[in-house]
This record gives structure tokens, C-alpha cells and sequence, in this order.
């Protein structure tokens, strides 16, 4: 009863929140934060890791990091990784995004060895999450490349794409069957640009006018290999999604003239049109206007072909299409127009505009990131129009500051709240957008910057061995908008103490949830739920959901499916379907169908047919049987056997014996015993025993 009233104090709570100024975010929106590896993990050399191009650049060129630091130790997650998944408990997370080291994984690079070590941080990472209900959303590569990779070339290398889906396909094989919500690679832009044309990132290549758009056919060659094994030979048994994660940030034009206006369009090709227009629009390939001006251009400067390459139709068709969903990091806006002094030749140059902001917009601590008016809703329905709107997560968003901030920081608060604010904009005008992860869990390694911004919902103590974490201001208000839904500008936290809220719970490992008629819950990383008193669900890859008495049901991807009070179902996919109170069921290709109160069941196919009240059954080759009000089981060969209103069991071999009302089992060997009104349970070798209305449990 604890938790039916747990339940409607929320329900209750949020309805009281939900005004005419305080719009809701759904309940299935995912909120989450989201980190890289490298900027966090730490044990650079641990066990059998090799170098990436972010070890071997601070280590051999240290000055070019601002503060000559390096990301050897970071937030030393790699041994804090059960406090990192304690401070997602505390704020409540639905989802958490962070990438995998390659070279971690495949210390050579390639994928003939594999690093037990490896694998197994990440699995002790992802089931600790998974035991707490956190969705784990992977990110393949965030800027972390194998060193000896780089040394073949790297992206610029046209084995590339072979390589990344190699690694991709080992990373599918070990931790799919977890994990599904997958990001090939993380800000191609920042990969390439960043990386090969200039030298603000590793490797530092500074290869103008030729590097970036190398690199970017690699890039999206890559990911479309990528995502195409996992769609063709994973996801069909794995039953996850696969994206890209792209830097937008909204660049518009300075003034309504046709001249700035062009050349905002111009900027936004440069700056994450070159990544995405292969793989959303309806054409493919890289973006009309840029290529053009590119080609002529490298004409003019003494080149016999562009500078940019082409893509063959062949390889236009591959790419295209290629995700389940765009990831979008998002931070700032700038206003364009055209002009300006660049290098020659450089992308800059190929675009010939420049960039410019308000001197009323709020600064952060990095030089790049202003708070902008409206910039999610603005970079979120332009890119719903420029390619027929696909689903979107935000899988980036955050401020910062310095070092010397401390932890009260309403400057992250007051950009927090704006930039949800303007999400839910985005969502008030029609865009698909599924989520949100804060930039960052934790204050991290911050590339060039070193130590010298702090993102972090979380304070981290590098001073001390243990890197110990400390919430921030701002995590308690991102933990009362997770939890709430509803973005308060009034809410002030109580106190800086920060604790978990959850039901008590005592047991752990149980795969089973049940609230027969409320009471004490004791059980964590269930993968079934029963809500017996019905209320709206807005959970996320449950195994199994069920709702006694009604309720609407909104998930997707769930194994099982139950509305008990009757319903029309409209989810496909689903393995089991039951209409407790009748209803027509017009699903197919499901592997259990039940009427529990009669019906004509003519779905070929089924693995269960029940008929809870009679009914002709017609099928054959059940493997269950279930009559629930009494009747004659004359079939062989059943792995379950039910009567619903008692009666002597006296079957062997039996998976699963239920006894609805009472009676006397004495059947050995079975997995799950249930005895609904109670009765004496004395079996051996049972894994599961349930007495939902009391009674004597004798379990050995």
C-alpha cells in the first residue's frame, strides 16, 4: 500500500505543478546526462589498454594543453564508476550517455585481440546501471582514436570504414544484448574540422582545405558500415537503435538580407551540413551549395579536381538513411554574414563568412559558449524541416565555469532552465524529440582547456587521490525537473545534502515486481512490473508491463503487454499480448495470445493459447495450456499447466504449476510455484515462490 500511495502523491505532485506556465515533458521523455570517456575514465595504461591520440598528444606535445595537464587519471572513473551510477540514482536519471575507449577495447587498434580487461569494466559499468533502472545510451567513438590507427592514417586512411565496423561489430557482440541506444560517433565536425584541418583538437593534423572533407567521407562511410551490421545482423535479435550525434549550434543570418541569409546557409553546410546531409536528406551526398563553391574554388586555386571528394551513387545510396535517429549537441548560436580573412585554402575560406554575437548575451567560461535566445528551438524545427523530421535526442547540452566557481552556480541554472525551456518549445511545434542528456554528469578533462572549465552537475575534487564528487546547486534543480517533469523557475533546494529517493528495498537480482494490492516493495533491477490498481506508464524498456485494471500504455519494445480491464492495443512487436476483459486481437507474429474471457482465437503461429473461461481452441502444437476455469488437460508434452479454481495436479516435469485457489502441490522440480489465496508451499529446488495473499512459505 506504500507504494500505491507513493504513486499517487507523485501523481498528484506533478498534476499540482502542471499550470498554464509550467509545461510538462512527457513521461517516456528520456533525461539524462551524458560524459567521454577520456575526459573521465582515467587508468590510461591500466591492465592492457593501448595509447589513443589523446594520450599520445599530451604526453609528447604537454604545452599544447592550456594548463599542460592531461586525461592520465581525470575523474578516475574507471575505479569510481559505482559512485558515478550512485550520483545517477541521486538525480533520479532516466538514461545516461558515455562513450567507449577503442583503444580500451582493441588496444591495437584492430580486431584480432580483444581486452578481457576491457570488456569487462564496461559490463561491470553497464549492469550497474542496469540494476538501478538507468538506460545506458553508448557513444562508439568520442574523439579517442587507437595512436596506431593514426599512424596508418586514420580517418584519412580508406580502410578506414573497415576498421570502424570492425570494432563496432566486437562492441555489438559484447554488450547488445544490454544495451539499445547506440551512437556511432560523437561531433564529426570537431573529429574533422578540429582534428585535420586546424590544430584545436587531436591529431592536430592541420591539413586546410583538404583534411576536413577527407575526413568526413571516411566519416560517414563509417558510421553507415556501422550502423548497417548492427541493423542487418544485431538489431533483429537485439531489438536497439542506432544514430549519429552531430554538433548543431544555430548560426543565423545577421540581418533579412538574401546576402546574409546565404551566407548563414553556407556556415551551417560547413559546420554540420557536410555530416549530415549524406545520411537525412532526401538526396544524400554532400551539401549542394558547399560543393559547388568548392569545386570552384579549387579550380581557381590551381587544383585539377576539388578539394572535396565525391561520393559515387553507390555509395550515396549506402549512406543515406543510415540512422534510427539524430543525436544533436547544442550549445550556443552565433549570427552570420558574409567576409572575412581566412587561410587559403581552408573551409573557412570555402564558406566566406563570418560570425558575430550580442554583447548582451550572457558569457560562460569558454570562450565559444553564449547563452542564445530560442537557439534549441531554432537549430531543432530547422533541421524537422530540412529533413522530414526524424526523431531527435539532445545528447549535449551544459555551461561553464571556472574552476574557482565553487557550487552555488545559478549561471548553469539560469542556462538550464532557458534551454528547456526552448526544448519544449521544440516539442509545442510538432519536432520528435525523445530525450535530453546534460553536459556533464561530472566536471571532466576538458580538452584543450585541461582543467581550466568545469561542466559538471557535480564538483570533482582533482586535488584529492580519490577524486571525490560534490553536487552542485544545479544538480538539484536538474533532479527536481527529472523527477517533476516540469521546469520550476521558483524551485530553490532545501538543503545542499543530497540522497537517493526510491522505495526501501531489500532484496536484489529479482527479476520480478509485484504490487498485487499495494504494500512494501523490496525488490531492485526487476524486469517485470504489475501496477494492480492501474495508473499511466511512461517507463522505458521494460520487459514486461502490465496494468490490472486500465491504463494507457505508451512504451514501445516491451516484451510483454497486459491490460487486464480489456483496451485496444495498438503496439506491434510485442511477444505477448493478453485482453483480459475480451477485446479483438489483430496483432501478428505474437508468441503468446490469451482471452481470459473467452473469444474465437484463429492467430496461427502462437506458442500459448489460454481461454480463461472456455472457448474453442483449435490450434495445435501449443507448448502451453492453460484452462482457468477447471476442464480436462488431456495434451502431453505441455511446459506449463494451470487450474485456475484448484483440482489434483499430478503432472511431471513441469516448468510452471499454479494453483489459483489453494490446494496441495507436491511436484518437484519446478521453477516457479505461485499459490494465489495462500496454501503450504514445501518444495525443493524452486526459484521463485510468490503467496500473494499470505500463507507459509517452506522453501529449501
Amino acid at each position: 500500500m506504500k507504494l500505491l500511495v507513493a504513486i499517487g502523491l507523485c501523481l498528484a505532485g506533478c498534476g499540482a505543478l502542471s499550470t498554464k506556465q509550467q509545461r510538462r515533458f512527457p513521461d517516456d521523455f528520456l533525461f539524462g546526462t551524458a560524459t567521454a570517456s577520456y575526459q573521465i575514465e582515467g587508468a590510461w595504461n591500466a591492465d592492457d589498454k593501448g595509447e589513443n591520440i589523446w594520450d599520445h598528444m599530451t604526453h609528447t606535445k604537454p604545452h599544447v594543453i592550456k594548463d599542460q595537464s592531461n586525461g592520465d587519471i581525470a575523474a578516475d572513473t574507471y575505479h569510481n564508476y559505482k559512485r558515478d551510477v550512485e550520483m545517477m540514482r541521486e538525480l533520479g536519471l532516466d538514461a545516461y550517455r558515455f562513450s567507449l575507449s577503442w583503444s580500451r577495447i582493441l588496444p591495437d587498434g584492430l580486431s584480432n585481440r580483444v581486452s578481457q580487461a576491457g570488456v569487462t569494466f564496461y559490463n561491470n559499468y553497464i549492469d550497474e546501471m542496469l540494476e538501478y533502472g538507468i538506460t545506458p545510451m553508448i557513444t562508439l567513438y568520442h574523439w579517442d582514436l587507437p595512436q596506431k590507427l593514426q599512424e596508418l592514417g586514420g580517418f584519412a586512411n580508406p580502410l578506414f570504414p573497415d576498421w570502424f565496423e570492425d570494432y563496432a561489430r566486437v562492441v555489438f557482440e559484447h554488450f547488445g544484448d544490454r544495451v539499445k541506444h547506440w551512437i556511432t560517433f560523437n561531433e564529426p565536425r570537431e573529429i574533422c574540422f578540429e582534428g585535420y584541418d586546424t590544430t584545436t583538437k587531436a591529431p592536430q593534423l592541420n591539413a586546410t582545405g583538404v583534411g576536413a572533407y577527407l575526413c568526413a567521407k571516411s566519416l560517414v562511410l563509417a558510421h553507415a558500415k556501422a550502423y548497417h551490421a548492427y541493423r542487418n545482423d544485431f538489431a533483429p535479435i537485439q531489438g536497439g537503435q542506432c544514430g549519429i550525434t552531430i554538433s548543431v549550434n544555430w548560426f543565423g543570418a545577421k540581418t533579412d538580407s538574401e546576402e546574409d541569409q546565404f551566407a548563414a546557409e553556407l556556415y551551417r553546410q560547413g559546420e554540420w551540413g557536410l555530416y549530415a546531409e549524406p545520411i537525412f536528406s532526401e538526396q544524400g551526398g554532400f551539401p549542394k551549395e558547399l560543393s559547388e563553391r568548392v569545386a570552384q574554388k579549387s579550380l581557381e586555386q590551381g587544383y585539377p579536381r576539388s578539394r572535396m571528394p565525391e561520393f559515387t551513387e553507390e555509395e550515396r545510396a549506402f549512406v543515406r538513411g543510415s540512422a534510427d535517429f539524430f543525436g544533436v549537441n547544442h550549445y550556443t548560436a552565433k549570427l552570420v554574414s558574409p567576409g572575412g580573412d581566412f587561410v587559403v585554402p581552408s573551409l573557412p575560406d570555402d564558406v566566406g563568412a563570418s560570425i558575430s554575437v550580442p554583447d548582451d548575451w550572457p558569457v560562460s567560461a569558454s570562450s565559444w559558449l553564449i547563452q542564445a535566445p530560442d537557439s534549441i528551438l531554432n537549430a531543432l524545427t530547422h533541421l524537422k524541416e530540412k529533413y522530414n523530421s526524424p526523431v531527435f535526442y539532445i545528447t549535449e547540452n551544459g555551461w561553464s565555469s571556472p574552476p574557482e566557481a565553487g557550487l552555488l552556480d545559478d549561471d548553469r541554472i539560469r542556462y538550464y532552465r532557458a534551454a528547456l525551456e526552448s526544448a519544449l518549445d521544440a516539442i509545442d511545434a510538432g519536432v520528435n524529440l525523445k530525450g535530453y542528456m546534460a553536459w556533464s554528469l561530472m566536471d571532466n578533462f576538458e580538452w584543450m582547456e585541461g582543467y581550466t572549465e568545469r561542466f559538471g552537475l557535480y564538483q570533482v575534487d582533482f586535488e584529492d587521490p580519490a577524486r571525490s564528487r560534490t553536487p552542485r546547486k544545479s544538480a538539484f534543480v536538474y533532479k527536481q525537473i527529472v523527477k517533476s517533469r516540469v521546469i520550476d523557475h521558483e524551485y530553490e533546494p532545501d538543503s545542499m545534502t543530497m540522497t537517493i529517493d526510491e522505495v526501501e528495498m531489500g532484496l536484489s537480482n529479482s527479476k520480478m515486481i509485484i504490487v498485487a494490492a499495494g504494500g512494501e516493495i523490496g525488490l531492485s533491477n526487476s524486469i517485470m512490473i504489475i501496477v494492480a490498481a492501474g495508473i499511466e506508464i511512461g517507463l522505458s524498456n521494460s520487459v514486461m508491463i502490465i496494468v490490472a485494471a486500465g491504463g494507457e500504455i505508451g512504451l514501445s519494445n516491451s516484451v510483454m503487454i497486459i491490460v487486464a480491464a480489456g483496451g485496444e492495443i495498438g503496439l506491434s512487436n510485442s511477444v505477448m499480448i493478453i485482453v483480459a476483459g475480451g477485446g479483438e486481437i489483430g496483432l501478428s507474429n505474437s508468441v503468446m495470445i490469451i482471452v481470459a474471457a473467452g473469444g474465437e482465437i484463429g492467430l496461427s503461429n502462437s506458442v500459448m493459447i489460454i481461454a480463461a473461461a472456455g472457448g474453442e481452441i483449435g490450434l495445435s502444437n501449443c507448448v502451453l495450456i492453460i484452462v482457468a476455469a477447471g476442464g480436462d488437460i488431456g495434451l502431453s508434452n505441455s511446459v506449463m499447466i494451470f487450474v485456475g479454481v484448484g483440482g489434483e495436479i499430478g503432472l511431471s516435469n513441469c516448468v510452471l504449476i499454479i494453483v489459483a485457489a489453494g490446494g496441495e502441490i507436491g511436484l518437484s522440480n519446478c521453477v516457479l510455484i505461485i499459490v494465489a489465496a495462500g496454501g503450504e508451499i514445501g518444495l525443493s529446488n524452486c526459484v521463485l515462490i510468490i503467496v500473494a495473499a499470505g500463507g507459509d512459505i517452506g522453501m529449501v
